[in-house]
């Protein structure tokens, strides 16, 4: 894997309140048991460290400032933490967030520039521009 485009939240878990909204949250995070039972996911690792593990990977997060699943202030201080990986494995421009003035979204100019990222990152070079 050379590169990741998402919608996806990045807020650290453990600011206050924030482990019950995003871990117990059935649209964002859950899974099947055994039973077929939704469960809510424990998760053992914060997601800026998940994004982390990534780099050097090119990661392209889109977190909307009106995204009513994620609060941006949340993701600002979890790409923070994300940054610091990215620059001490020299890497300092692999973590490219956008935050569009918008709900919760990836609007038509973001994700255009998410696809010219991919093919930069991966050398392609496309038949025609996306509309």
């Amino acid at each position: 894997m050379r590169a990741l485009l998402m919608l996806l939240m990045l807020t650290p878990v453990a600011l206050s309140g924030e482990r019950a909204k995003y871990t117990d949250h059935k649209r964002v995070m859950y899974y099947l048991d055994a039973q077929g039972r939704e469960q809510p996911v424990r998760t053992p690792v914060d997601f800026y460290e998940l994004v982390a593990a990534l780099a050097p990977r090119t990661f392209f997060p889109n977190s909307p400032l009106n995204d009513s699943n994620f609060d941006v202030a949340g993701v600002r201080k979890g790409v923070a933490e994300a940054q610091k990986v990215c620059r001490l494995l020299g890497a300092p421009t692999a973590l490219q967030v956008r935050h569009p003035d918008c709900p919760h979204d990836f609007p038509p100019e973001v994700r255009r520039e998410a696809y010219q990222t991919l093919d930069r990152v991966l050398g392609h070079r496309p038949v025609r521009d996306v509309p």
